[in-house]
């Protein structure tokens, strides 16, 4: 595992850099773990650099809507991608996304977003290609329910699947 996880670090000797943009739109489906029942969906835009056929990483920001919740939140993260290749035009991708996220209604603070993805990576094209991976998400915050004084500590957990589109 150690070295699977280590072989877009490796690969970065072997490769010539390539860098160029990539930009992604992410369509997310999330099923809650725990008691909150906070499932919901995120479409998430992410900019970033693409340094060789192995390595990414980017800036991404989105919306997120949680059933049963009166507004939506807005993640913004760091998102990192390593690519193993399996096949020609397909590899598996281990990915990572830490940040937060915003809430308009201001009742979250000290929020901490960590979404490791496991997935297949299809290249149709140089400047287009297909994500499907399977994530978890775990989100910690202090909230202050409405009209209470007091916060509390929550740590949300999702399980879900993400469905991505790179040019």
């Amino acid at each position: 595992m150690t070295l699977l996880m280590s072989f877009p670090f490796l690969s970065i000797a072997q490769h010539k850099s390539h860098s160029r943009y990539q930009g992604e739109v992410d369509f997310l489906a999330l099923a809650d773990l725990g008691a909150e029942k906070a499932s919901g969906t995120n479409v998430e835009f992410v900019n970033g650099i693409r340094f060789n056929r192995n390595l990414f990483t980017g800036i991404g920001l989105g919306i997120s809507a949680v059933l049963g919740e009166e507004y939506p939140s807005i993640p913004l993260f760091w998102n990192f991608k390593g690519y193993v290749p399996m096949r020609h035009k397909m590899d598996m991708l281990i990915g990572v996304n830490i940040g937060t996220k915003l809430d308009p209604d201001r009742s979250i603070n000290k929020a901490l977003l960590l979404r490791p993805e496991w997935g297949i990576h299809f290249q149709s094209q140089r400047n287009f290609g297909i994500d499907l991976a399977l994530i978890f998400e775990r989100f910690t915050c202090w909230t202050k329910p409405s009209g209470d004084h007091s916060s509390r500590y929550i740590g949300l957990y999702s399980l879900g699947f993400r469905f991505g589109i790179h040019f």
